[in-house]
């Protein structure tokens, strides 16, 4: 600050794309952490992550890339090393390895993503509140099955609940996020990737989801295959390590995970 002020008369600060403070040199010293003081652990994270797309930019399934064009590798990318790994010490059939394969590749642009993506905003509003009341979806046609709305109205129900389990805070209003990138520029190469939920509490605790679909073969498997587990044990363990060193979420304030 001392360096701007031999060089402006007037100074704009700006935090997560907004101006917060102008003034004098003088008058910004004086209420220096003023407006970052006032703001509640919950706004703090939730700027920092809506913010985000600012630093860095997805582009469909070719995935995310910085400001000078580079890509930064994905959380995914970890995911499919591993399963890389566990083939080759032959804990795999050829058969699970191609299938986990193909539904890593496909689990983010499914049409069930695209249906609690619609389901979301049905629920909350811009500023990631849930909204008094939801918005009306009778004219919206389900991508997962045109002709029937029997899983999106499951899914509709499921997530319905799951918001408002979250939202029940005595010290305030849960804000929610949905699609949330994420990017840790610490490690070499950077790593990015996206939260399909995250619910912030007023007092900081935090909970994030991630949707899967998937076939299953019922008369092979009785629940998910431990391979897909542990794959998605590792994906949610990366999403919390980017968290905690980018975005300064403690351990303690993590809920569901």
């Amino acid at each position: 600050l001392g360096v701007v002020a031999n060089m402006a008369d007037r100074i704009a600060v700006m935090y997560a794309g907004k101006v917060v403070e102008i003034g004098t040199a003088e008058d910004i010293r004086a209420q220096e952490g003023e407006y970052f003081l006032q703001q509640s652990e919950q706004d703090r994270i939730y700027d920092r992550i809506k913010n985000t797309k600012n630093l860095i930019d997805k582009r469909g399934e070719e995935g995310y890339f910085d400001k000078d064009g580079k890509k930064i590798p994905r959380v995914t990318d970890l995911i499919k090393d591993w399963y890389d790994q566990i083939f080759a010490d032959k804990a795999l059939t050829d058969s699970e390895y191609q299938k986990a394969l193909n539904d890593l590749k496909a689990e983010k642009g499914t049409d069930g993503h695209k249906d609690l993506e619609n389901i979301f905003k049905l629920f909350v509003d811009e500023d990631g509140y849930l909204r008094d009341q939801p918005l009306d979806d009778s004219g919206y046609t389900s991508l997962l099955n045109p002709y029937d709305r029997t899983m999106y109205e499951t899914l509709k129900d499921n997530l319905e609940q799951r918001l408002k389990s979250l939202d029940n805070s005595p010290v305030g209003r849960t804000r929610f996020i949905a699609e949330a990138i994420i990017y840790n520029n610490k490690v070499k190469g950077g790593r990015a990737g996206t939260v399909d939920f995250m619910a912030i509490k007023a007092d900081g605790k935090v909970s994030i989801l991630d949707w899967k679909f998937m076939d299953l073969n019922i008369e092979k498997y009785e629940d998910v295959p431990w391979y897909k587990v542990n794959a998605w044990n590792q994906q949610m363990q990366a999403y919390v390590n980017i968290l905690e060193q980018m975005y300064g979420i403690k351990p303690a304030d993590f809920e569901q995970t």
